[in-house]
């Protein structure tokens, strides 16, 4: 039989369920990294406006949220920041050669060319915007001087992050994920509203390449079911592993890209 209202619960209405928090960092950070690998495979030999294309980008589009979101976590969980900031920048510069393999077929600081501009030389992965945005969230929440300078220098790392993959919206999604921390609501639904951003600068360029872009705000729902636990990532070998996938894989598949199946350069700049 259905429950009539009475005056104490129509004066103070059952709140909805929280989803079940069941899904740990190790978990979410493997989805990320297989999803990743998922859409770099695409990019390497699967023609991006093709149905197959369009589905393997769309389920990369996880990686990106999720690696910001647990930037932000370890930021607030390291007991030494220089340590890992240094950590970042140490695997960006590793994966910035990777990144120019990838896309150019050779690394052009070793072999240049010609018709090489200044973005043949700049372009580079996520992982150099994401060092940039954890060092302006670390100037965010902890400058003591001057906020006219503290803006100034966290808006020029905004912009250096520019050459990048995400460009500047790294470093954004970074700072909104860390400006609101430890509130998960709002730190998903501010970073709702910069891939929002994202996906409709992004789809305004070519919205039937760029279709898949739309898939970037999934990842947030599944963020809501982040337990706050580790999991297996605390391990050294798991958590440095983490870090070697995203250069290792590049290189990989760069190489058969270009030495096995003697593909054409991704890029021509």
């Amino acid at each position: 039989m259905k429950q009539q209202p009475t005056e104490s619960n129509r004066n103070h209405p059952v709140p909805h369920p929280e989803p079940v928090q069941m899904l740990n960092a190790t978990q979410l950070k493997t989805l990320a990294l297989i999803a990743m690998l998922i859409d770099h495979i695409a990019w390497a030999f699967v023609p991006t406006q093709s149905v197959q294309g369009q589905i393997m980008h769309a389920i990369g589009r996880l990686t990106f949220p999720i690696m910001a979101f647990f930037l932000v976590e370890g930021y607030f969980h390291t007991r030494h920041f220089w340590r890992y900031l240094g950590r970042m920048a140490g695997f960006a510069l590793a994966s910035h050669f990777a990144f120019q393999y990838f896309q150019f077929g050779r690394i052009p600081l070793l072999s240049p060319q010609p018709q090489d501009t200044f973005l043949t030389f700049t372009q580079t992965g996520i992982l150099y915007p994401f060092t940039l945005g954890l060092l302006a969230l670390y100037l965010m929440l902890n400058w003591k001087g001057s906020d006219l300078v503290k803006y100034s220098l966290i808006l020029i790392l905004i912009l250096l992050a520019t050459p990048g993959d995400y460009m500047f919206f790294g470093p954004v999604l970074i700072l909104l994920f860390g400006h609101y921390y430890p509130d998960r609501t709002a730190q998903l639904r501010n970073g709702f509203l910069i891939i929002g951003f994202l996906v409709i600068m992004t789809l305004q360029v070519d919205w039937q390449e760029s279709f898949f872009m739309i898939a970037t705000f999934l990842p947030l729902l599944l963020l809501r079911y982040y337990n706050g636990q580790q999991g297996a990532a605390r391990h050294p070998l798991i958590k440095y592993g983490f870090y070697l996938f995203y250069p290792l894989h590049l290189f990989i598949l760069g190489y058969l890209r270009y030495a096995v199946f003697q593909l054409p350069p991704l890029a021509q700049f």
